[in-house]
């Protein structure tokens, strides 16, 4: 066979072009590629922008919800994956793993996070990791006490699973060095956290457990968010070496009963659990409370009798249980209560007569026993009240009519206009109940 070179060069040629148009094609699909991710890459980012505003620190999609009977393992989170903004530098990479390990050796987290999880407890690990960015040294961070770092931990995760970017006022929240100078953040000593307070702020959720992990905390306040929901946690009401002085988390959702455990702790001196949805019976342990000055368990779902062992809470000063479904009389061992300034028993199923102990308490200014189930006489103890050098006494509501009713005959009732009559409405009736 003869083969001529025009015939080699046609080949050569043919081959030549099919390579060249199979390089252009593989070139076109990887521009094409890289230009679609390009695209998908900016048009995630400024959804995350979109939803988060300027912050990157909170993962974005509001679909994602974490489940309550599996917080641990995110693989159908729909959350973009914000942790690449953060951008750790190698000597944060390098305390990240540490402050990793050392969170899940303390039981402050629930297992050793990779950086690409959306899971809040490494959000606010990579928040904490990231401290370039708030002004701190690798030096700083590397020699922190352990509490420094598990006290920015908890304030992190409460920013994150509590609506932190939302709150009305959230002023050096995961931007300022110290955790200290954060809005409703106060320390004593050696940046010891000891109170924090964010009423009225959109705060919403359930508190996270590792809040019990704060063992200088003495005041915690976040009433009035109304969005507030779940059980207080048994890990900081319940720590016998957080001694808490006041905690008010009044008008929230908050529901399940009055927890023993908060009841174990003598120092306690100011408790608002009002304006929830907490149900049961006040328990008896409550008496162990020697400090109590203020008991507010009003407009809860509260059932049964006032336990006799309220009346060791002899420095008492505000006393309010309205608005609950109490029952049975008003035991004798509340005339120990003598520093009694303001008492509210209104709206219960309250029964018997007006105890004539409450005319000796020497500092009572109001008394509510209206919508309650008591009959009978205004005691003439109440003259010792109302003439009291000490105190006017100013309010006392009592029902006058219906079928339970209090007649106001006492000496000086009608003289010093101190009782105000209210018509009692039957239960049934009522919407309250």
């Amino acid at each position: 066979a003869v083969v001529y070179a025009s015939d080699v060069n046609i080949d050569t040629s043919r081959k030549y072009r099919l390579k060249s148009s199979a390089a252009f094609v593989f070139l076109g699909l990887v521009i094409c590629a890289l230009s679609i991710g390009l695209s998908v890459a900016a048009n995630r980012k400024q959804n995350i922008q979109a939803i988060n505003g300027a912050d990157p620190l909170i993962f974005g999609d509001p679909r994602c919800r974490l489940s309550d009977t599996n917080k641990d393992v995110m693989e159908h989170c729909y959350c973009y994956n914000t942790t690449e903004y953060f951008i750790l530098q190698p000597e944060e990479e390098l305390q990240y793993e540490r402050i990793n390990m050392l969170l899940f050796e303390q039981n402050l987290s629930s297992q050793i996070y990779s950086r690409t999880s959306c899971h809040r407890e490494n959000q606010a690990l990579l928040s904490v990791s990231n401290y370039l960015r708030v002004g701190l040294t690798a030096v700083e961070v590397k020699f922190a006490p352990t509490r420094t770092i598990v006290q920015r931990f908890v304030l992190v995760l409460i920013y994150i699973t509590m609506n932190g970017q939302q709150w009305k006022e959230n002023k050096g929240w995961l931007q300022h060095r110290l955790t200290c100078e954060w809005y409703g953040v106060s320390c004593s000593y050696l940046e010891r956290i000891c109170e924090i307070r964010l009423p009225n702020n959109g705060v919403k959720g359930t508190l996270p457990t590792q809040l019990g992990r704060m063992p200088f905390l003495r005041v915690l306040d976040i009433s009035y968010n109304h969005e507030i929901t779940g059980t207080l946690p048994i890990e900081l009401i319940g720590n016998p070496s957080i001694l808490l002085h006041e905690v008010d988390v009044s008008s929230n959702q908050l529901s399940g009963t009055i927890p023993d455990e908060l009841l174990e702790s003598g120092f306690v001196d100011r408790l608002n659990l009002s304006n929830n949805s907490i149900r049961g019976t006040i328990p008896s342990q409550i008496g162990r409370l020697y400090r109590l000055k203020r008991l507010s368990l009003d407009h809860n779902q509260l059932t049964g009798p006032i336990p006799s062992e309220l009346g060791l809470l002899s420095n008492l000063e505000i006393f309010e249980i309205d608005s609950n479904r109490l029952t049975g009389t008003l035991p004798l061992e509340l005339s120990h209560l003598s520093n009694l300034e303001q008492m509210d028993m209104s709206r219960n199923y309250f029964s018997g007569t007006v105890p004539s102990f409450i005319g000796y308490f020497p500092h009572l200014e109001t008394l509510f026993l209206h919508k309650n189930r008591i009959v009978g006489a205004v005691p003439e103890s109440f003259c010792n009240v109302s003439s009291s050098s000490l105190v006017p006494f100013s309010v006392f509501l009592v029902s006058c009519t219906g079928n339970y009713s209090v007649t106001s005959t006492c000496s000086c009732c009608n003289k010093l206009g101190s009782v105000q009559c209210y018509e009692w409405i039957p239960p049934s009736l009522q919407k309250e109940f």
